[in-house]
């Protein structure tokens, strides 16, 4: 994540390259400095994106070890498009060779 955000920010050159067209005002900015640890176990809280201020000067860095969907919840998605998500709902059998 760290790595990301220093590539996106120029690589260390101090030129930033991330986008400067995606509105302000859309920016969901109460999750925008926060790190949301969804693997097994703790060890990404010791990155440099769980703590302390960011970057760009405009936030704290924030590390969540139990983060909570923010949605509402959904039993069950509509199906995708089979052209692009072919993965049947039920196992298939075997194909026979």
């Amino acid at each position: 994540m760290a790595g990301g955000y220093r590539r996106a920010r120029g690589g260390g050159t101090g030129q930033d390259t991330r986008s400067q067209t995606f509105p302000q005002e859309r920016e969901k900015s109460e999750v925008a400095y926060q790190f949301w640890n969804c693997s097994d176990g703790t060890a990404s809280e010791q990155g440099s994106w769980a703590k302390g201020p960011s970057p760009d000067g405009k936030g704290e860095f924030e590390y969540l070890p139990d983060p909570q969907p923010m949605g509402e919840t959904v039993e069950e998605l509509a199906p995708g498009d089979p052209l692009l998500h072919g993965t049947p709902k039920k196992p298939m059998p075997p194909a026979a060779s």
